[in-house]
């Protein structure tokens, strides 16, 4: 009698013809294995069903059985691919540069803390050089270092000059422009104010007022400025392209504040071996 049972449930597993593979989809989808390990004896269950014999009366129960079964795999598959895009969904960040811990010049790779409105997020990928103080929006997605835990992959970068007093010292204070010290940063913030980097950009004349500034290093500050401001204008442009900013580097270094009007006279010259891009 207990091997007739276990016949019997082991029969329970064989589908009938009304939900066979080839008929059902959703079942052949969602649980293939079964498909697969266990036959369905059709012909058995036929007689069975047709005398009236064990639990086979019950057929509408076994289909109820499978049909709620592939629903909960249904389900069940698709909570997992929900979790699976959202850890891979493109996000966008925004915040300020807080440190940067490493910077490649030849790739333009660079490893940065980001400080954003909610705390601060190791921030990896090819931006260029981007300095402590710039107020940068990022593209990407977070990912998993195995040595360095959780970090935001970002693909693209959008960069702003420093907006508030602090933001605009500790961008000075870096050495972003080449004769501007963490002390000399702090006495040009206080006497222009948010206005510094117009200022230097602009007006750098106005920067003799400072105690410490003679005219000469007055000079050595406003050429060091305009090449950094020149190179941040030539990485916006260049960006409305998607290229990376580490190309917009390289031809900066090859044609100076002149690499605008040569790619724009012939954007084929960033083939140049020495930038590397290729067009396809």
């Amino acid at each position: 009698m207990k091997a007739h049972h276990k016949a019997v449930r082991l029969r329970l597993l064989c589908l009938p013809a009304v939900i066979q593979p080839a008929r059902c989809n959703i079942l052949n989808h969602c649980f293939p294995p079964i498909l697969q390990i266990v036959p369905c004896h059709y012909s058995t269950f036929s007689r069975k069903r047709q005398s009236g014999e064990g639990p086979f009366r019950s057929h509408p129960r076994v289909l109820l059985f499978f049909v709620k079964y592939a629903i909960i795999s249904i389900i069940s598959i698709s909570e997992r691919g929900r979790r699976i895009v959202q850890q891979k969904m493109i996000l966008t960040l925004k915040g300020t540069v807080d440190d940067v811990r490493y910077y490649n010049e030849d790739n333009g790779y660079i490893v940065l803390d980001l400080e954003t409105e909610d705390a601060m997020i190791t921030v990896v990928g090819k931006l260029g050089l981007l300095e402590p103080g710039e107020e940068i929006e990022l593209t990407g997605v977070f990912g998993s270092h195995a040595k360095f835990g959780e970090q935001f992959e970002a693909d693209s970068c959008v960069r702003s000059l420093p907006s508030t007093v602090v933001n605009i010292e500790r961008y000075l204070a870096s050495g972003v422009i080449h004769g501007i010290g963490r002390a000399l940063a702090k006495r040009i913030v206080a006497e222009f104010g948010e206005f510094t980097l117009q200022v230097i950009e602009k007006e750098p004349e106005k920067l003799c007022r400072i105690k410490g500034i003679s005219p000469q290093k007055c000079e050595e500050i406003t050429a060091a400025a305009q090449q950094i401001f020149g190179l941040r204008t030539l990485m916006d442009r260049l960006a409305v392209f998607q290229i990376q900013p580490s190309a917009a580097m390289k031809a900066y270094r090859l044609w100076g504040v002149t690499a605008w009007e040569m790619i724009a006279d012939n954007p084929y010259r960033l083939c140049d071996p020495l930038i590397g891009l290729e067009f396809r």
